[in-house]
């Protein structure tokens, strides 16, 4: 019997690993505005607790994070950063980086959300934005997406109506009409998530995360089992059965390409599950504990409580 209040997943897809990672964080897209950017220009952007994103609308620009060699970004590009991680861009690699909160204080936005910045050289537009992390330590897309996700806005990846929805964020911010922030979050949010949908179906990004997890048969069976039945009480040995796998290869072969530990991500998907499901219903803690896989509410509130710093009825 299904606790009153939690709904269980049935006919669980490959593809819902997607929308389960996106909808264990906070969705709610925070698009804080346009930057208008005149070379030569650079900003050090970071914002913890969100995954920030930019697209580009006009012109071009360069990205550099986590000290690899800078990337050059042109108009249709969307780079989204899923860890919240912080990130130098800049008109030219060589130009000189500035902290954005220090150059918001000299340069506040405008009433109609544009930040303008730079000399007198060409222009470059970024549509800048961000979904919430209210809880980064349990949020699925860090873990299952890498920690920059680079989409191109040419090729024959970039779909007719991920550039069709670019368009119309491009127009709303031209008119600039009653009710156009509203639209432009709507619409933001729609294109990152379709560009998501695109990047993780793309035939080859790399060996780790959502991209290869889809193609890996007994990775995804194992993933699968895990979101239908967190309260089961899996175990290593019982997972690589299921993936027809050794133990110790599956340990390996899951690492390597979720990135950590059958154990710790079935701990943190448990957890997610157990965060969405207070927000989100009027269940009761028992009810909770027992969905997520503890025997008793006092053992899932001390785990809860160690990990989070505050019971679940508080977190509530």
């Amino acid at each position: 019997m299904k606790p009153s209040g939690i709904k269980l997943l049935t006919n669980f897809a490959p593809e819902d690993l997607v929308t389960e990672a996106l909808r264990s964080v906070t969705m709610k897209t925070v698009v804080f505005g346009r930057a208008e950017l005149r070379a030569p220009w650079g900003l050090h952007v970071d914002l913890p607790g969100r995954a920030v994103f930019h697209i580009v609308l006009r012109g071009r620009c360069w990205l550099r994070f986590n000290g690899a060699t800078p990337v050059h970004m042109a108009c249709g590009d969307t780079i989204l950063f899923p860890r919240a991680d912080a990130h130098d861009m800049n008109d030219d690699p060589l130009t000189a980086i500035r902290p954005l909160e220090e150059l918001l204080v000299k340069h506040p936005m405008t009433p109609d959300r544009r930040f303008c910045y730079g000399g007198g050289g060409s222009l470059t537009t970024l549509l800048c934005g961000a979904f919430q992390l209210d809880d980064p330590k349990f949020d699925l897309l860090g873990v299952l997406l890498p920690a920059l996700v680079y989409i191109r806005g040419s090729g024959d990846h970039a779909s007719a109506q991920l550039r069709s929805l670019l368009r119309c964020i491009e127009a709303e911010l031209r008119d600039s009409r009653p009710g156009e922030q509203a639209i432009v979050t709507h619409l933001a949010e729609a294109f990152l998530l379709r560009a998501i949908r695109d990047y993780v179906l793309a035939p080859s990004n790399g060996e780790r995360g959502l991209p290869t997890i889809l193609r890996d048969r007994s990775i995804r069976r194992v993933l699968g089992l895990i979101h239908q039945r967190p309260e089961h009480s899996w175990t290593v040995r019982a997972l690589a059965n299921e993936a027809n796998l050794s133990r110790s290869g599956f340990a390996a072969r899951f690492k390597m390409r979720v990135g950590t530990s059958p154990q710790r991500y079935l701990q943190r998907y448990r957890f997610s599950k157990a965060v969405q499901i207070l927000r989100t219903t009027d269940a009761k803690i028992y009810e909770i504990a027992r969905h997520v896989g503890y025997d008793s509410e006092s053992s899932f509130s001390k785990a809860f409580k160690r990990l989070m710093g505050k019971s679940p009825g508080a977190y509530r």
